[in-house]
């Protein structure tokens, strides 16, 4: 009975400790808009990153977008260059790896086509 007692007792402080809430730290957030720039060649947009996170930003363009884009960071601003002009009859987009902290996210660049004068905005639940 005595031995039944103490694996009762081991049992529930298992039980106990084991449920027990560890919390989780605070690591920020952080959200990039999609940037649309013109046809021609060293055409430039800026963004501004929201975000409560002091780290610095640190950004990489997928590669086929590296071929016509770079992007720079300067605090909060993120500066994107089309380095080459887009003489095709679509637009073309890259995607932009963002990390900032702990925090990972990613935003479009979208590079309108010569003449186009107008762009179809898209969020993640449809459209806007």
């Amino acid at each position: 009975m005595k031995n039944l007692s103490y694996l009762v007792l081991f049992f529930l402080s298992v039980i106990m400790f084991g449920c027990a809430e560890t919390e989780q730290p605070y690591v920020g957030y952080i959200v990039v808009e999609r940037v649309v720039v013109d046809a021609a060649a060293n055409s430039t947009a800026t963004v501004t990153a929201d975000t409560d996170i002091s780290s610095p930003i640190l950004l990489e363009v997928d590669e086929d977008g590296a071929e016509w884009c770079t992007v720079s960071a300067n605090g909060k601003e993120i500066t994107v260059t089309a380095t080459t002009a887009n003489t095709g009859e679509t637009s073309r987009t890259a995607t932009v790896y963002v990390k900032c902290g702990y925090r990972e996210t990613e935003f479009t660049v979208l590079q309108k086509y010569e003449g186009q004068t107008t762009v179809a905005c898209f969020k993640a639940y449809g459209e806007i």
